[in-house]
């Protein structure tokens, strides 16, 4: 599970600070939220810290005394009080209203508010504690007329607000676990992709079967995990894992691995040692969990994680591992088969490998179709939020914006695998329409404005030829352009320029997409439009990706019966220049 960031990363500060106003209003004494990492949020009306927080905290450190010690025994004291009420050992006129916010499960911030317990005070022992605390004389008068000020307030505005705090809690910690999960979403959907994708571009087994168990341990935030291989002959178990490849043998009927080898279904099991098929491979396991691999029911191994926190796999682990073995199973018998065929000529196993690879194709297309669909629902969302909603601030537009921005990009890299597929199935359909071409190239321009203007490019269209009717796929070349704009601003630097033009020449229109980037390498321009290259590799100090954008681009301008070109140099800029025939419109 991804790490959980704090509060304020996850729901918008303005609105954490109108909940925190709301409540003070209503009830008459300030509220604020203590994060995780030990700062305060407070209200925009209503400023405030806590008592011991301003005063006594920052000169003893961290007090040893109180229950308020720190997020987790804050959340504790308030959980076993009797009456919901918190007294500071130290501050004993002083009783403490709070609620946790949490997130998956887990507290990541407290809601708190201060009240006397009633208006006679003792004066001496407040400066008792202040000269305890080390407190000059200025700042305990300071101390004391701080505690003067806090209100008293009924029992029963003690119970409306206790209720309050806890309702707040509550709608604060559904939001933040909605963006949570949203981000947790985003962020496997991308690592499955990349898995999917880079299985491809192996063709020696243990590079294949390391690259796996690397890239699950990392997935399931698990402590180890291993492969095994079912070696049919010797009864055994072949075993990769993150410390690389051995041989281990496990005695037959025993292991959670083996359970789910004989079973074909996964094992997920909470407590390792309350498992009678339990056999130690790795110290200090407490939990595991165990997927098959097979082909046709037939077991040919085991994809197993394990972790030294009980109860560490969801059930969301498992529906990942499972989808993963299906792929994992046909890249490691890919390989095997096409190792086998280059030592015999075995038309057997030249059949499965086409069929593995088959399956393999159809499952990254059904998992592309199974993405696009929840994410044109958040998009619409999204889109309402930004153009239509009137019941959200500029600030909340502005954030709705961004992720309006982002889930685009993920839906064109659902697009970007769903196009990959087609190709390599020669199953790409185009239509053959007649289209503005200026219109369609305008229109990606508009859409990749803004972006350009958030990192201070200039973006500029030069094309005078506006009756461009042709007859082309529209989505098509709307794909293409979008790639090579988002490549061109993405390898531009803020206040670069990007420069697209349209001309027209005798029997066809050439556009050019120039920047003044970062570049491409010679030798990686001979290879740019070749599969799993990615324009990342190419570039210095890039982070790869999937390595099919501009291979897509070649293929979907060539079924135009086109032609694209590079032109490139080493931190002077690139220019991607390609041709689409006229065709005539009738």
């Amino acid at each position: 599970m991804t790490e959980i960031p704090y509060i304020d990363q996850l729901v918008e500060v303005s609105l954490l600070q109108e909940h925190l106003d709301s409540i003070t209003q209503v009830i008459g004494i300030p509220v604020y939220i203590i994060k995780n990492d030990g700062t305060y949020i407070s209200g925009q009306q209503y400023h405030c810290r806590q008592i011991c927080g301003r005063f006594l905290r920052y000169k003893l450190g961290k007090c040893k005394k109180c229950k308020m010690d720190d997020l987790d025994t804050t959340i504790s004291a308030i959980s076993n009080s009797e009456d919901g009420l918190i007294v500071y050992d130290c501050l004993p006129m002083i009783e403490v209203i709070g609620s946790p916010i949490t997130v998956d499960k887990k507290a990541i911030a407290v809601i708190l508010a201060e009240k006397k317990k009633s208006m006679d005070l003792n004066i001496s022992q407040l400066q008792e504690c202040a000269q305890e605390s080390g407190l000059d004389s200025k700042t305990t008068n300071a101390f004391i007329e701080s505690i003067l000020i806090i209100p008293v307030i009924s029992m029963e505005k003690t119970k409306l607000a206790q209720k309050l705090i806890a309702l707040t809690a509550n709608v604060i910690s559904q939001l933040a676990s909605k963006e949570f999960a949203l981000r947790h979403s985003i962020e496997q959907m991308e690592t499955v992709n990349e898995i999917i994708v880079a299985l491809n571009r192996y063709k020696d087994i243990d590079l294949i079967i390391q690259f796996i168990v690397d890239r699950v341990v990392d997935l399931t935030k698990a402590h180890d995990g291993t492969l095994f291989l079912w070696d049919g002959y010797k009864r055994a178990l072949v075993t990769y894992n993150k410390k690389g490849t051995g041989y281990c043998k496990v005695p037959e009927r025993k292991g959670i691995a083996n359970r789910a080898l004989n079973s074909r279904e996964a094992q997920r099991v909470d407590n390792v040692y309350n498992d009678p098929d339990y056999v130690e491979i790795l110290p200090n396991i407490q939990s595991e969990l165990a997927v098959p691999l097979t082909l046709e029911s037939i077991p040919i191994g085991v994809l197993d994680v394990q972790s030294d926190q009980l109860s560490h796999f969801t059930e969301e682990h498992e529906h990942i591992l499972v989808m993963l073995a299906k792929h994992v199973t046909a890249a490691i018998l890919s390989t095997f088969v096409t190792q086998a065929a280059a030592n015999s000529e075995n038309a057997h196993l030249i059949e499965e490998l086409q069929e593995s690879t088959a399956n393999k194709d159809e499952l990254l297309r059904n998992l592309a179709h199974e993405l696009k669909t929840p994410l044109t629902h958040i998009i619409t969302f999204l889109e309402h939020l930004v153009n239509r909603s009137t019941s959200i601030s500029d600030k909340e537009k502005e954030f709705a914006k961004m992720a309006y921005q982002e889930m685009w990009r993920y839906v064109r890299l659902v697009d970007k695998i769903l196009t990959f597929s087609r190709i390599l199935g020669k199953r790409l359909m185009l239509s053959e329409e007649p289209i503005i071409l200026f219109d369609v190239l305008k229109s990606s321009i508009d859409f990749y404005t803004p972006i350009a203007k958030d990192k201070d490019i200039a973006l500029q269209f030069q094309g005078d030829v506006k009756d461009t009717k042709i007859i082309a796929d529209k989505d098509s070349l709307i794909q293409i352009f979008i790639n090579l704009l988002d490549n061109a601003i993405k390898y531009t630097p803020n206040g670069g320029i990007v420069k697209v033009s349209l001309e027209e020449q005798d029997s066809l229109y050439r556009i050019r997409v120039n920047d003044n980037g970062i570049g491409i390498s010679e030798i990686a321009l001979q290879h740019l439009f070749e599969p799993y290259i990615s324009g990342d590799n190419a570039r210095p100090g890039q982070k790869g990706g999937l390595g099919i954008g501009l291979y897509i681009v070649k293929q979907l301008v060539e079924e135009h019966q086109g032609s694209i070109t590079v032109e490139s140099k080493l931190n002077e800029g690139t220019t991607f220049t390609f041709d689409l025939p006229k065709k005539e419109v009738i």
